[in-house]
């Protein structure tokens, strides 16, 4: 059965489903931070995918990305699969802007200062 790592269901909140991915938004009120889960079983790296469900989360890697664009204008949006900590695969899309908290160096690893909640809601509504 699947399941969702619950240290990322306890860093975000659930969007929706997309055809291959959960969609959820990190709690961070200060970077637009998505994350894809492929609702697959036992799938540690891309490679465990298909080609076709590979072909799916390019997908939906691009349909937020495009919402991002859209709605944030980003200065330049970091995607990755690190997994170090979480080895459950799933996939990062964060907006970067150039005076945010860790600009130009990775955002990994940092918490946002505050967590505006009213911020956030306005990130849901939009994604």
């Amino acid at each position: 059965m699947f399941k969702v790592d619950e240290r990322i269901l306890n860093d975000s909140i659930f969007l929706k489903e997309l055809t291959l991915s959960n969609l959820y938004l990190k709690k961070d009120s200060e970077n637009p931070w998505c994350i894809l889960v492929p609702r697959k079983i036992n799938i540690v790296e891309l490679t465990d995918l298909s080609i076709e469900e590979q072909k799916n989360l390019l997908e939906e890697i691009n349909y937020v990305m495009n919402i991002f664009k859209k709605e944030f204008n980003p200065d330049k949006i970091n995607i990755g699969a690190l997994g170090n900590v979480v080895s459950q695969f799933h996939f990062h899309l964060i907006v970067r802007y150039k005076n945010d908290r860790a600009w130009p160096n990775a955002i990994w690893g940092t918490s946002p200062k505050i967590l505006d909640e009213s911020i956030f809601a306005e990130w849901v509504r939009k994604l």
